[in-house]
């Protein structure tokens, strides 16, 4: 895999510049960015995104997390969702727990290991250490259409009283 350093070994340049051309910097004057940025095209250069998570603090990954796909509802939500979270520079990542409460519990671990950067959540039903859980983990997260109102969380649903 090509790396940050190839690529500044093969321009002539310093890795820091090589890796603020990368990342469109305004410090890098445009003919200088256009040669890195096409020199790491031709050597298949793969920025990793677990480094420049490290550095950034950010994954720039939300995850979703639904009792399933197969559900029409959560088949669109999950569309329209997709487009939004990508138009604003992020990634969707779908899990489904299929509300078996011990397989959300580790999805949620899982999430909370990896840093992502939040978390759209459709709980199985009857779990409420979930909420404590998500509460005390400070990722920040919103609670799909089935709310803990004893909980004050940020809450998305649907009025079923009121259609």
């Amino acid at each position: 895999m090509t790396t940050i350093k190839d690529i500044a070994k093969a321009t002539g340049f310093s890795a820091n510049t090589v890796s603020n051309a990368l990342r469109n910097k305004s410090n890098v004057k445009q003919s200088t960015k256009r040669y890195i940025q096409k020199a790491a095209r031709e050597m298949n250069y793969i920025p990793n995104a677990i480094a420049r998570s490290l550095v950034s603090k950010k994954t720039e990954l939300i995850a979703l997390v639904i009792h399933s796909m197969e559900d029409p509802f959560y088949t669109e939500l999950t569309s329209s969702l997709e487009r939004s979270i990508y138009a604003s520079d992020y990634k969707l990542m779908l899990f489904n727990h299929g509300e078996n409460i011990e397989r959300q519990d580790n999805i949620i671990d899982t999430i909370l290991e990896q840093n992502i950067d939040g978390i759209l959540i459709n709980p199985a039903l009857s779990d409420e250490k979930i909420m404590k859980k998500m509460i005390n983990s400070k990722t920040p997260f919103v609670v799909l259409v089935r709310n803990y109102e004893s909980y004050h969380v940020n809450f998305v649903g649907i009025d079923f009283k009121l259609g």
